[in-house]
């Protein structure tokens, strides 16, 4: 399980003058310890309160270059436990990001945790700070379910890999897929009668029969049932009855899509939501078989990541959402226009977000004025009739 990692300076403090050494080979050193002593330039930030004071500026006077930078100095520090194998520099030396400083032997770097806990040697890594990090070390969670566990870049890079390989494989791609208002239409209602209001009224691309509608019931309750096209369900935690309308055609696309891609569901809706979401879309789970990503998971009510499942490579990814503000404008974003099927209810999961700008639209040329004609008015033709100028005095279709 042992392992050599070289440490090196952070990029923003290249390039840095090798200045002490503070360990020598074949010494134990502690998380944090400091390795090394080297110096970087800083530019002088003349705004900062700091340098406001005279007793700050005449301490760095003879400090500060004719460029305005300074030196300054910070410890290297071993982000392992471990022991020292090697000094792979000199005093005085100029080093840059990339270059390998010191090679450290350690015992285990932790490169898959679950809730805290190294799944290699067992040791509690709960509360480290992997900020800063070799790629050895666990600081990535690339799962779908699997809350509190993460993976190291190295292990992270080896799974995406092994992904590819199997994509490649059966030549597709991967596709992520949000749910509200892209595939599917929510509403949630206390209404009791509203089930039985949709069942005589909807008239849908894939609406049962009259005779259907009327004559097939469920035994036990004698119900009729909703279209085929729409589900309901109640969450455990919500007295909510939820209603999900599919988009037209969605079932012959999830069958059409999924002979190319591998598909996966991201949403800002909970996870009890998007499991019972899925479990109406995808019965079988033939589609999404449980690549699942909810809120609950991403830790974001506001905005989605695509480094969140695909954190080394994200090529060979699309995404199809209905919004693109929350992915940051991605280029792998393909933007479809919002699915509504209940009128003003919106995205039921958007309570978070933004709300979503009308797209400018081109303004009219104004056209000439005719020259007025210079005729007396009737008092009949100076009265206001009501229609015209009240037109857009607040009244809105519904």
């Amino acid at each position: 399980m042992d392992s050599t990692q070289s440490l090196g300076i952070p990029r923003r403090h290249q390039p840095a003058k090798i200045v002490e050494f503070k360990v020598k080979p074949g010494e134990q050193v502690n998380k944090q310890a400091p390795l090394l002593t080297y110096e970087y330039r800083e530019k002088m930030n003349k705004d900062d309160p700091a340098f406001q004071d005279d007793s700050v500026i005449k301490a760095l006077h003879k400090k500060v270059d004719a460029d305005g930078t300074f030196g300054k100095r910070e410890y290297l520090r071993s982000p392992f436990e471990g022991q020292v194998s090697k000094l792979l520099c000199k005093l005085g030396d100029s080093v840059v990001h990339e270059q390998p400083l010191i090679e450290v032997v350690v015992p285990c770097t932790h490169g898959t945790v679950f809730n805290g806990l190294c799944a290699l040697c067992g040791k509690d890594v709960s509360g480290v700070d992997t900020s800063g990090v070799p790629d050895t070390q666990a600081n990535i969670e690339m799962f779908h379910d699997a809350n509190g566990l993460m993976v190291s870049n190295d292990v992270a890079a080896e799974i995406d890999a092994d992904t590819q390989n199997v994509l490649w494989r059966q030549r597709k791609l991967s596709l992520i897929i949000d749910l509200d208002q892209t595939i599917i239409h929510a509403n949630a209602t206390l209404n009791p009668e509203f089930e039985s209001w949709l069942i005589d009224n909807y008239k849908g691309p894939e609406a049962p029969s009259s005779a259907d509608l009327d004559n097939v019931v469920v035994e036990q309750t004698g119900q009729r049932k909703l279209p085929s096209d729409i589900g309901s369900f109640y969450l455990s935690d919500s007295v909510y009855q939820y209603f999900i309308k599919l988009r037209p055609g969605l079932r012959q696309f999830l069958e059409t899509i999924s002979q190319l891609y591998e598909m996966h569901i991201y949403t800002m809706g909970s996870r009890p939501y998007a499991d019972a979401v899925a479990g109406i879309i995808d019965p079988e789970g033939r589609y999404f078989n449980r690549r699942i990503l909810s809120r609950d998971e991403s830790g974001s009510t506001r905005k989605k990541n695509l480094r969140r499942l695909f954190p080394v490579d994200t090529s060979m990814v699309a995404i199809l959402d209905d919004r693109a503000d929350v992915w940051e404008w991605t280029p792998n974003l393909i933007k479809v226009h919002p699915y509504e099927f209940f009128r003003g209810v919106g995205d039921i999961n958007a309570g978070n977000l933004p709300p979503t700008q009308p797209q400018p639209q081109p303004q009219p040329q104004p056209q000439p004025q005719p020259q007025k004609q210079e005729q007396q008015q009737t008092s009949e033709e100076k009265q206001p009739t009501g229609t015209d100028d009240n037109a857009d005095s607040g009244s809105q279709t519904v």
